[in-house]
């Protein structure tokens, strides 16, 4: 192994657990019934449903796709941080693993501020701080908003 795989190793473990918590986060975040990878991931997300507010991060691609980045990025930070106050890697990692709420929430909030999505931890959390809706809509496939649910991989 070369010098510097330990701590890339031990990150990229970080990595593996963000990775399989996101979808179960998603549910926490929004409300919307996403599970983990191995309970039926997006299948029970409101994204398939025909009327309704739909998961901003599984009506908009690219959305859901931002959070990966972002999430781990902002561990990379954690982890980075951790280490230069001389912690060894596993340790870090375990830091960086358990910021994760931490760094999810900002990135969750940064990405429902331009959707219409009413729900973020909270029930109405939109209506309740008196946000406007953003200009991504995320309604009911019906009123033409966000994508279709066979465009999203659903089933009618």
């Amino acid at each position: 192994m070369k010098p510097g795989g330990g701590p890339r190793l031990a990150f990229l473990a970080t990595a593996a657990l963000t990775a399989v918590l996101l979808l179960p986060l998603c549910d926490v975040l929004h409300r919307c019934g996403c599970r983990g990878p191995f309970l039926g991931g997006w299948e029970r997300c409101n994204v398939h449903h025909a009327t309704g507010p739909r998961c901003p991060w599984c009506a908009h691609p690219p959305l859901g796709s931002a959070v990966v980045p972002l999430t781990l990025g902002g561990q990379w930070l954690v982890y980075r941080r951790a280490r230069g106050r001389n912690l060894g890697p596993a340790a870090a990692a375990a830091v960086a693993a358990a910021a994760l709420p931490l760094v999810v929430l900002p990135v969750a909030a940064l990405l429902w501020l331009p959707t219409d999505y009413p729900h973020l931890l909270v029930p109405e959390a939109r209506s309740r701080l008196g946000l406007p809706r953003g200009p991504l809509q995320c309604g009911s496939p019906a009123s033409g908003s966000g994508r279709e649910p066979s465009e999203a991989g659903g089933t009618r």
